[in-house]
This record gives structure tokens, sequence and C-alpha cells, in this order.
């Protein structure tokens, strides 16, 4: 089966290194985005999309190859690295895939050294990774993608309550240690509305209360999955809690979470707000 693989692995090369070795041990044809900005790939029968995760997504160099070169109809599969342990990163490259009517016959994902941003200051996430093993497993799941396990939930509306269930089922269950009446609970992470640091202390809001963890929030930052964000060098929030947002002076942004709360995002963290809301 003719198959081509069109990517971006630029920083640590992460993705690269899986995709070396699906081509040390198959006959496919590796496209790097960088080098080539356009292809024809009509001839081939499988198409895949390979990317590191870059502010919340898919390159945007794949996405601009894919919206313009990938033709209708194919069987297209993804595979990605990132330096969060969980998350969902694939918005805008099913965007593209749906709109040019492909199907998308698989998906796979490992960890990979990530030093971007706030993760720099800790000397990055995920040094060990990608792991021989999961570069193995990349290598098999490029045989059979469409062997890749995958859950479809339909519903009449997307509540706060479902947005936890998907939460639940995506992040299994990640939680985070607070302290509360003298005893230490673990609260679940998509049970989290923001997180924020006062006078060196961090306090963690909930719809049923509020809760002090001993962690910092750049730690914070590595624990939690992308759907966290900062909105001000104090304050993270969960932008699955955000009702609705409102452009306000000087640059800023005003969130209504799902509670009726009222968050500043601050000027700083707009553009990345809106690249993970897509407005």
């Amino acid at each position: 089966m003719k198959t081509a693989i069109i990517f971006y692995s630029e920083h640590h090369g992460n993705t690269r290194k899986l995709l070396n070795a699906i081509a040390e041990k198959n006959d496919v044809t590796l496209i790097d985005v960088t080098k080539e900005q356009k292809a024809d790939l009509s001839g081939y029968d499988r198409i895949g999309l390979a990317s590191g995760i870059y502010y919340g997504g898919y390159a945007k160099q794949v996405l601009a190859f894919a919206q313009e070169c990938l033709p209708e109809g194919k069987n297209v599969f993804l595979i990605y690295t990132q330096g969060a342990k969980k998350g969902d990163f694939l918005k805008s490259i099913r965007q593209v895939v749906e709109a040019k009517k492909c199907t998308l016959i698989g998906s796979y994902w490992c960890q990979g050294f990530d030093t971007f941003g706030p993760f720099k200051l800790v000397g990055g996430i995920a040094k060990d990774h990608p792991t021989a093993e999961e570069i193995s497993a990349a290598v098999k799941f490029y045989i059979r993608p469409e062997e890749e396990e995958n859950a479809v939930i339909r519903v009449a509306e997307l509540t706060d309550s479902v947005r936890s269930a998907v939460d639940l089922l995506e992040n299994q269950c990640r939680t985070v240690p607070v302290q509360a009446e003298g005893k230490t609970m673990m609260c679940r992470t998509d049970q989290i509305y923001y997180i924020e640091s006062v006078d060196k202390h961090s306090f963690v809001y909930t719809k049923g209360g509020c809760y002090e963890t001993k962690y910092r929030l750049y730690e914070l930052e590595e624990l939690l999955d992308s759907r966290f964000l900062r909105s001000a060098k104090a304050m993270i929030v969960n932008i699955r809690k955000i009702r609705s947002v409102k452009s306000e002076l000087n640059g800023r942004m005003r969130a209504e979470l799902l509670n009726g709360e009222q968050i500043i995002i601050s000027r700083g963290y707009v553009k990345e707000l809106k690249e993970k809301l897509g407005v």
C-alpha cells in the first residue's frame, strides 16, 4: 500500500525519531514541509500527517500543506508527539481532514522532550521520550493504524457533566493533592475551574469550594494538561470551564466561567487563549 507521511519536526526532533524508525522497516515516502511546500499526493493510498505539538495544536506548516495538497477522500492517519502526558491537540488537523472528506483511520501519539516556554525553566519535561518502546509502538501502529481503540460519544448538548465525563476518559482521572480541614484530599482536575497564587500560596477553586495545594503554579503547569492555561501571572484557568469571553480595554479579556464567576485574562496571555478556544 503506497504511503506518504507529511511531517514537521523541529526543536528536539521527537516526531522525526518515530518516522525514521518507520521508514527503516517500511517503504514509505517522508515529506518534510520545511523543505517541500507542495507535493502531488494523488497517487498514494494512505497519507500520514505527523507533527510535534506547538501552541496546543499541529504545526501550522503541516496544516497549510494539508489544506493545499491533501486530496479528497483519502485514508489519513496521524502521528504526533507532545510534552504533556494528556490533552486533545487535534482539533485543527481534524478540521482539515474533515473538510477534505478524508477518512481518519487512526492516530498514534507519545510524549517527547519539551523545553518550550515555561518548561525551559525546569529543564524541560518528558526528558527520556520518546522511549525505545514508544518508537517500537509507532512502527507497529504504522502497519495497522485502523486498530487504534476509540470511542464515539453522542449527546444532545455539551454540558459541564459531559465535559467532565470526557475529561475522565481522556485524562484517566488525573488528580491534584489539596488540603482541607487538616486532611489531604485528591482533587480531580476535571473539577477545577482555576488555580490562583496569593502570597506564595496556591489555591484550587472548584464548584464546591476553595482548597490550598502545596504546588507552585509552574509545578502545576507541568502536572496539568493542555486544557489548563495561564490567564495571568498568578492564575491558571481550565478552558473547559469557560462559558464566554469578552474583550476589555488595554488588550485584556474577561472570561465568564460555567459557575458564573468572572476572571480577567491578562494581555500577555490573550493570544494563546484565543488559539486554544479557536476564536
